[in-house]
């Protein structure tokens, strides 16, 4: 913990191979004020990316070696597409075209002198968890002597593994929620995005006229996902929050990612540099 992120010098802390980040989404989510970059939250994205800037140029270009970088899938298209320009031009350090549709993709890549970067939107449904969350992932590779753009997000041979982790991530995931039948929305087996705010004030119109941040018992009780619940939502271990206000615990969550996602990604870098 190194306090106020804008007082932090990349010249100061120790090195790291990777930096990951994911700046607040306050500005750029369509459940936001939509002001993006210019927003008083969404604006820290550049003292991330100030932070490692400087501890490149500290440990002359070595060091991190790869970034990665969450965010909402409404930064691809806030203010016209400038927002997620201004991530890739600040990253790259390379001029980008938006295009002329001023919406990007939910995947791509970026070939520059500086990095290859890549992105991709997820689905955490997908993953062995039954939330739907969207989010881009971010990748940049850093390395002098890296390989093909693309190699991390991309790959479509899984990992050695991969494949049964997911199915006992899903069967794990079944058991854990077998009381809770659905959520009452249309019948759904899924939640919808489990925001920070939920459990301490109105959930937004999503969850509010579907029904799918609430849970249909099989004895017909409806009631709220329990913080217990939102951990297993997210892939957390059992408890990962115990020990916080009820309140705190649905604000971590509701902040934190996907981790099976996240373990993926990790993984995949791994095996690129190994």
């Amino acid at each position: 913990q190194y306090g106020d992120i804008t007082k932090v010098s990349g010249y100061k802390i120790e090195p790291v191979d990777i930096i990951s980040f994911g700046s607040p989404c306050n500005n750029l989510s369509l459940a936001g004020n939509r002001k993006g970059f210019d927003g008083d939250e969404s604006v820290l994205f550049y003292e991330a990316v100030r932070i490692i800037n400087e501890m490149r140029e500290g440990t002359n270009g070595e060091y991190p070696k790869f970034i990665i970088w969450e965010n909402v899938v409404g930064a691809l298209s806030s203010n016209g597409g400038n927002d997620f320009k201004c991530v890739l031009e600040e990253i790259t350090k390379t001029k980008i075209s938006i295009p002329r549709s001023n919406k990007w993709s939910r995947s791509g890549m970026v070939r520059a002198n500086r990095c290859n970067l890549e992105w991709r939107v997820f689905n955490s449904q997908y993953w062995g968890v039954p939330h739907s969350r969207e989010r881009i992932f971010l990748v940049a590779d850093f390395r002098t002597d890296r390989g093909s753009c693309g190699e991390i997000l991309f790959e479509q041979q899984r990992m050695s593994r991969n494949t049964s982790e997911s199915k006992d991530n899903e069967k794990t995931s079944s058991s854990n929620n077998a009381n809770c039948i659905r959520t009452t929305g249309e019948g759904k087996q899924v939640t919808s995005t489990v925001f920070a705010s939920y459990g301490t004030k109105w959930n937004g119109n999503n969850g509010a006229y579907t029904g799918s941040h609430f849970v249909l018992e099989t004895n017909g009780r409806l009631r709220r996902l329990t913080p217990l619940e939102c951990e297993r939502l997210l892939g957390f271990p059992d408890n990962w929050t115990k020990g916080f206000k009820d309140t705190i615990r649905y604000r971590m969550c509701g902040n934190s990612v996907v981790i099976p996602i996240i373990d993926w990604i990790y993984k995949r870098i791994y095996n690129s540099i190994k």
